[in-house]
């Protein structure tokens, strides 16, 4: 009898086809073509992995990050602080911690055992580099993976057009730049892509794959607290298609849940109390909720959109393609609650944000609290018609957007300092000399345009990698200032190159590994 060979479910996790192996390829190196410290708020996240993990100290196996904080008041080596009996802790969100400790635990105890000195300042960013490559570029490659796939099978889109958005999601958006460095915002972005793609799974029993997306967007929750919105968008999906089976949805959850109440028992004494329940009192404001949510601004919610200093739209204008994906999308059938599913994720994001007093997201150069909605963006291009039209259009959309994301990935994903003194008193209120003219004038001229203005300034004169920040005690070091050098970086920059050739190698690598890409798709995917 002669035996047939099965073909693997096309949502096999364990089985990669090479178009998609290269898709991860490309990513990875993108990504890991770059790096930088970064200020505050990945010093408060690093911190709490270092203390967790290094041994020989009062804090080791806790949470409490006392020794790093060497001026609380002011914010040396993190502002991005909470307080509780005499304690300080990160005031982020804790899945970086929980995804950074394994990685680092062995990186740590592996360097002891060859007798490395783990504390070296070039070691130490070494490891820095290696946490934030397992926390925030490798979650994202996978995703890249999975959106091709969902793209291809669950949205019936063509094979090049699956690619072409995968790869959207990561290079032409802030998971590019934002990857770079421990923020959170990319992962959680990834771990809503692992979601959406159980969610939409159609290979295995249907509770097996929604206790899965009810983990993954917990994860997703507990990694960055803004993404609580979709664990609430999904489930309200889930209740209009498949109430009989929420409960599947709810037990996948709860995972995550339980380690965010222990952590939040641990550190803060009550699992109601989240780690910015106990916030630097810098960042709060007592007539608001949980002292930073108030009222809805629609001016606001029309700076996160279209303002040269934050806006969306201009600094990524693929997600303008989104909007006509929307009204594509809706004519086709406005009955789709996928559909729905994005727009309302993507809008109660932007209401959320909006509301919030540091809504500006602080020194950065793009509005990085609309992160963990970007996959939801870009699932709207997907009903975008195959037209040459059309297809151009989205093509110059993408490459603006690429190459914007490129500058800020090159130069800094941090500006010298965000919008204006009335309303970001926790990057100028007295710090800056405002009250210098000369002083006050630059930065003025900085928050009207950080992207267009500032980092464009500097990208096209070669000024790349520019934020030399310091992680743990390093600026006490008395070589810090030969050292600094290696705190941001690209790999061209670190090979000799120059400015912007540094960029040289990867985008020779990039076109390799792209025209591969596209090679294998006739070879590859024509079944």
């Amino acid at each position: 009898m002669e035996n047939i060979r099965k073909e693997p479910s096309p949502f096999n996790l364990f089985y990669l086809k090479k178009p998609e192996v290269l898709i991860f390829a490309l990513v990875l190196v993108v990504l890991g073509y770059f790096y930088a410290n970064g200020g505050s708020s990945q010093n408060s996240r690093l911190d709490a992995i270092y203390a967790f993990v290094e041994p020989d100290f009062m804090e080791t196996g806790t949470f409490k990050i006392n020794r790093f904080i060497v001026n609380p008041a002011q914010g040396i080596n993190t502002d991005d602080w909470s307080f509780r009996d005499n304690n300080f802790y990160s005031n982020k969100a804790p899945g970086t911690h929980f995804l950074g400790i394994p990685p680092y635990f062995i990186a740590f105890h592996f360097q002891r055992i060859f007798q490395m000195d783990a504390y070296d300042p070039i070691l130490e960013m070494i490891d820095a580099y290696m946490i934030n490559f397992f926390v925030s570029i490798l979650p994202v490659a996978i995703a890249a993976v999975l959106f091709f796939r969902i793209l291809m099978i669950s949205l019936k889109c063509s094979e090049r057009k699956s690619l072409f958005l995968s790869l959207c999601l990561v290079l032409a958006t802030p998971l590019f730049p934002y990857s770079i460095q421990l923020w959170g915002h990319t992962t959680a972005a990834a771990f809503l892509v692992f979601s959406l793609y159980n969610l939409l799974a159609t290979d295995r029993e249907r509770e097996t794959s929604l206790f899965w997306c009810g983990f993954w967007i917990g994860c997703a929750t507990v990694t960055d607290y803004l993404a609580v919105i979709f664990t609430f968008s999904i489930f309200a999906y889930l209740l209009a298609t498949e109430k009989k089976r929420c409960i599947y949805y709810i037990a996948g959850g709860l995972i995550p849940l339980f380690s965010l109440i222990f952590y939040q028992y641990y550190c803060f004494g009550s699992i109601l109390k989240s780690s910015i329940s106990e916030n630097n009192p810098l960042f709060v404001q007592q007539s608001k909720m949980a002292g930073m949510f108030g009222k809805i601004s629609v001016p606001i919610m029309l700076r996160i959109l279209l303002s040269p200093e934050r806006g969306i739209l201009l600094a990524t204008p693929i997600l303008l393609g989104s909007i006509a994906g929307f009204i594509f999308w809706f004519n086709s059938n406005r009955k789709d609650l996928l559909l729905w599913l994005s727009v309302c994720s993507i809008v109660a994001l932007i209401v959320l944000n909006a509301s919030f007093n540091a809504w500006h997201g602080g020194a950065a150069t793009y509005m990085r609290y609309q992160i963990p909605a970007i996959p939801f963006w870009i699932l709207l291009l997907a009903k975008i018609p195959d037209t040459r039209i059309w297809r151009n259009l989205i093509i110059l959309l993408v490459a603006i957007s690429v190459f914007n994301m490129l500058a800020i990935a090159s130069v800094s994903t941090e500006c010298t300092v965000p919008l204006d003194p009335t309303i970001d008193r926790a990057n100028i209120g007295g710090k800056i000399p405002m009250d210098n003219p000369a002083v006050a004038s630059q930065y003025s001229n900085t928050t009207k345009n950080p992207l267009f203005g500032w980092t464009y300034s500097k990208f096209l004169n070669g000024q790349l990698s520019l934020l030399k920040s310091p992680i743990r005690h390093q600026f006490m070091h008395p070589d810090w200032e030969r050292l600094k050098v290696y705190s941001s970086w690209n790999i061209g920059l670190l090979l000799g190159f120059k400015g912007l050739w540094s960029l040289m190698p990867l985008m020779l690598i990039s076109t390799f590994l792209s025209f591969m890409l596209f090679k294998s798709f006739g070879k590859n995917m024509a079944s």
